[in-house]
């Protein structure tokens, strides 16, 4: 809602204003003139309608132009208030001195009442509440209701003015300018009263269907509450359900978008994995499902109040005709009850959003009121001091400070803080100092947002999904990006058409709310990392537990049984016992090599005792004989964290295990460089890698550790050869995917250490066998 159509909304409405009070000025002339009855027979009813549908209808169309409902309230409220300004302006005209075009304004007053009169039972109750018709198979009442509102319009258009004069207001021996017509064919007008009747009974089955409809839906859409309400951001008010759009020109009866969880309020799932996202999935399932139930539910109360508004005005109508006292007054007041019930509809269940668009205009116009009564006084009490001409420059200087500030207050109260991007500024800025969750402080500043700039709707959206909310959203809807570091980390929405004043002050506040959305990010992204290291940590307990289990245990209990098989035998055969004991040393030792590829495999000795380049170094001279491996490393190879240099190292030996087993290669080529990112480069002269269908664990497990550090896998391969890039950061700076958004641990944790140095403490492990 702009400034452009708040003053649209009020322009228009005022001249709806005029128009009927202009009409009821000319009553006490036209009294004089021995015209009387106008107010009481017919204008009373054509200018309360004028003004019950008129000003609902403008204030409608200023939120929303395409909405069809708005469209027809306003068109109905027009053609009353300007049937009725014509009508005094005719009768004035032809019982007076005479008016320019009075003969005609008579005639279009005649007739212009009528399609207004006719749409409200006809076509109105058809494409409440959301401008649309029920089905298509309504379209046939549409196209009757249609006719009948032509044909009527036309036959009171064709009639003559000595019948039309039904309470006697015109002067003897008027004409009028279609005097001499022949009569209007007796079959048409039956058809067009038949088509219009018909029609209008038929619109108010269509909400009657409507209701029923939306009942049997709310009912059928049975979601847990604990599944459907938990989680769900309220809105503003209190309800969980948004609003959605509904196609062109329509209007949205209720909610109808998911309902999103604050990320403040969402639990990451303790085994990691997916799990957790598909429970996300499955919550914002049943999110929409409830929000959908309390859509239906919203719709059906909204009808409600529409059905009751036709009943009490088909009875005022019917009492009307019938009472002989106060008749006129009850037929005069049957326009009220539909804008009425829309108006609650408006208010009480969140129909179009016009409850902002009210209390906007109602500040403005109070504001405005005050302003105008302090400048009449001001004139007044100065005229009668220093005369009226006089009077009117001192006020207009007297009042004018008073004006701007006022001014001010009423923009700030229908704007907020617009004017003053500075104090939202400070507010935002004492959010992010404050110390809160970081899903809590987006959820905190979009509400403070939407307050300072007294919006409906504000919303954060990152990678697609909504993580902060405030209000209900509209049908428009402004984006604003949210950059941070030169990257794009997310996207305002705020539900309201912006003038490009107000879209340059949001861009001013967008990198401060950026700074939150990152921060959200990092938050999540450590989450993930922290859940996936636990999951890998189980993972890798599991592993050593079945290798000492399954594998270790059984071998050592195996050896303490031979152990006391060979005491036994020392004294009776000691022949067999000192067999028995060769048997058992070459077992100790296959056990001793089992424990330390336990061990090599949890860290490889290399790695500690000749760093990084050493250890591929020694890893290549294993391949002796199958393959010829060199290695093309910088002697100044940088500082690397723990994690990094094993992440390599296992890669290169997966890397180096295919090309000679599976791609046959004869040279392959190790190359290490290290600067902000750690790239490696393993080529080979095979015969390549097989199709992505018969590719095996290795593959996956390269990728995996890359990816555990932030980095990226790469897999070319063809007929000449197969080539492994790897690319992990080494610092935040670097260009791998970012700290904190992958799923290990972070590769800047654990101790640092030269690449080809050894450590200043070796770590314990067993002795080798010639070391005995």
């Amino acid at each position: 809602m702009t400034r452009t159509s708040i003053r649209w909304a009020t322009t228009a409405g005022i001249a709806l204003l005029c128009l009927v009070a202009g009409a009821l000025a000319a009553e006490p002339r036209l009294r004089e003139l021995g015209v009387t009855g106008l107010v009481e027979r017919f204008d009373g009813f054509r200018a309360v309608a004028g003004l019950a549908f008129g000003l609902p209808g403008v204030f409608v169309l200023a939120q929303r132009p395409a909405s069809r409902v708005g469209l027809l309230m306003a068109a109905v409220g027009a053609a009353q208030a300007v049937g009725v300004a014509l009508s005094a302006y005719g009768l004035l005209g032809i019982n007076d001195r005479g008016l320019p075009g009075d003969d005609w304004a008579m005639w279009l007053s005649n007739w212009l009442w009528m399609p207004a009169y006719l749409a409200v039972p006809a076509l109105f109750p058809l494409i409440f509440p959301d401008g649309r018709l029920p089905s298509r198979r309504w379209r046939p009442v549409a196209a009757l209701a249609l006719a009948g509102i032509a044909v009527n319009t036309a036959d009171w258009a064709w009639r003559p003015v000595t019948v039309v004069d039904i309470a006697g207001l015109y002067p003897p021996g008027y004409t009028g300018v279609l005097a001499g017509l022949p009569p209007f064919p007796p079959a048409l007008r039956v058809a067009g009263i038949a088509c219009a009747a018909v029609a209008a009974a038929l619109a108010v089955a269509s909400l009657a269907v409507r209701y029923r409809r939306a009942s049997l839906a709310a009912r059928t859409q049975s979601v847990p509450p604990a599944a459907g309400d938990q989680g769900a951001f309220p809105a503003a008010g209190g309800q969980g359900a948004f609003p959605a759009a509904g196609g062109p020109g329509a209007l949205p009866a209720a909610g109808g978008q998911g309902v999103h969880a604050p990320a403040s309020d969402r639990r990451p799932s303790p085994t990691g994995g997916d799990q957790g996202d598909l429970q996300a999935v499955s919550d914002r399932g049943v999110s929409l499902a409830a929000s959908e139930r309390r859509a239906q539910e919203a719709e059906r109360r909204q009808l409600q109040w529409v059905l009751a508004a036709a009943l009490v005005t088909a009875v005022l109508l019917a009492a009307g005709q019938v009472l002989p006292v106060g008749g006129p007054l009850l037929v005069a007041l049957t326009p009220v009850p539909l804008p009425v019930a829309v108006a609650i509809a408006v208010v009480a269940h969140r129909l179009w959003d016009l409850d902002l668009l009210l209390s906007r205009a109602l500040a403005f116009a109070g504001v405005s009121a005050l302003l105008l009564a302090a400048y009449a006084v001001a004139v007044f009490a100065l005229g009668r001091v220093v005369g009226a001409t006089a009077g009117a420059a001192l006020a207009a200087f007297a009042v004018h400070p008073l004006y701007a500030r006022a001014r001010a207050k009423a923009n700030q109260l229908v704007y907020g803080d617009r004017d003053d991007p500075g104090q939202t500024l400070r507010r935002l800025g004492a959010r992010l100092a404050g110390a809160e969750p970081p899903g809590r402080l987006l959820d905190r500043m979009a509400a403070e947002l939407a307050r300072s700039l007294r919006v409906h709707h504000v919303a954060v959206e990152e990678s697609g999904v909504i993580v902060a909310r405030w209000g209900e959203p509209g049908a428009d809807a402004e984006a604003v990006p949210l950059h941070h570091a030169g990257e794009q980390v997310g996207t305002l929405l705020v539900g309201e058409r912006l003038r490009p004043a107000d879209r340059a002050r949001l861009a001013e506040l967008a990198p401060h709310l950026a700074v939150a959305v990152h921060a959200h990010r990092l938050d999540a992204d450590l989450e993930r990392s922290h859940r996936r290291l636990l999951a890998a940590r189980q993972e890798e307990r599991d592993r050593l537990m079945y290798e000492l289990h399954d594998g270790l245990g059984p071998t050592l209990a195996a050896l303490a049984l031979h152990i006391d098989k060979g005491r036994r035998l020392v004294d009776t055969d000691p022949a067999q016992a000192k067999e028995l004991l060769g048997d058992l040393a070459s077992r100790t030792r296959s056990t001793v090599d089992t424990v330390r590829a336990i061990v090599h495999d949890l860290a490889p000795p290399p790695l500690d005792e000749l760093g990084l380049t050493g250890a591929l170094a020694e890893l290549g001279n294993t391949f002796a004989g199958h393959l010829t491996v060199e290695l093309d490393a910088p002697p100044d190879l940088p500082e690397l964290p723990a994690a990094v240099e094993l992440a390599a190292y296992r890669i290169t030996a997966e890397a180096l295990t295919n090309a000679a087993r599976h791609a046959r290669a004869t040279l392959c080529t190790v190359r290490l460089r290290a600067h902000d990112d750690l790239e490696l480069t393993v080529d080979d002269d095979g015969a390549g890698v097989g199709s992505p269908a018969r590719r095996g664990f290795g593959l996956t497990s390269m990728r995996r550790r890359a990816e555990e550090l932030n980095g990226t896998f790469d897999l070319v391969t063809g007929g000449a050869g197969t080539s492994v890039r790897v690319l992990i950061p080494l610092s935040p700076g670097g260009s791998g995917a970012g700290f904190g958004s992958g799923p290990g641990p972070s590769p800047g944790s654990g101790p640092l250490r030269p690449a080809g140095a050894r450590p200043s403490r070796e770590n314990a492990r067993l002795p080798r066998d010639d070391a005995r």
